[in-house]
């Protein structure tokens, strides 16, 4: 395992594990919660609010990717591209799997 590679794993790591259970939630989080407020909101608003956060965090990644995409060295960057790659893979099971469970197994919503 290379440096970079290590470093980053370290400081992921660090940062899951020290966050503190006072501090501020991200304001994409923020923004969901006051969406979901509503006196009388329907599944298809909840849905809509979903959705929004996670355009919204899709971007905030983005940003991230792209910041490392310029600072790391090319064979770092390329070991994260490939990393990211599984990941969106797991990522799209994982749903898939969640949409089977509760529309098929189920038989409905939650």
């Amino acid at each position: 395992m290379n440096k970079i590679t290590l470093l980053v794993l370290i400081f992921c790591s660090i940062s899951i594990f020290s966050q503190d259970k006072n501090q501020q939630e991200n304001f994409i989080d923020v923004a969901e919660s006051k969406c979901f407020d509503k006196k009388e909101i329907t599944n298809a608003q909840m849905l809509e609010c979903t959705i929004k956060a996670g355009q919204s965090w899709d971007k905030e990644l983005n940003k991230y990717y792209n910041l490392l995409a310029a600072k790391l060295p090319k064979d770092a960057f390329e070991t994260l591209k490939a990393s990211q790659k599984e990941w969106i893979i797991y990522r799209d099971k994982e749903f898939k799997f969640i949409s089977k469970l509760y529309y098929e197994v189920k038989d409905g919503t939650m």
